[in-house]
């Protein structure tokens, strides 16, 4: 169940079933549970990205440790013109 609710158009579906009972309108029923489907999933979301900061904080990646004293050189200007004009 968890992972069925995790994608956002089956919570919409499952969340709009009850709602049209509930609300007697279908119309209604919809765009209620596309609203909250979006609010549940930006409240999921930011709970990840809290989870992945917090986790970034304790444990830093061995690529930064690795590539930390390399500096990255800046691109040429290039052009995209042929070589005759």
């Amino acid at each position: 169940m968890k992972n069925l609710l995790s994608r956002p158009l089956w919570r919409i579906f499952i969340i709009c079933i009850p709602l049209w009972f509930v609300f007697s309108n279908f119309l209604l029923a919809a765009i209620s549970a596309i609203l909250f489907s979006f609010l549940v999933g930006m409240i999921m979301e930011i709970y990840r990205a809290g989870q992945r900061k917090k986790h970034m904080a304790h444990a830093p990646s061995s690529l930064n440790l690795r590539f930390a004293h390399y500096e990255i050189p800046a691109l040429p200007y290039c052009s995209y013109r042929s070589a005759s004009t």
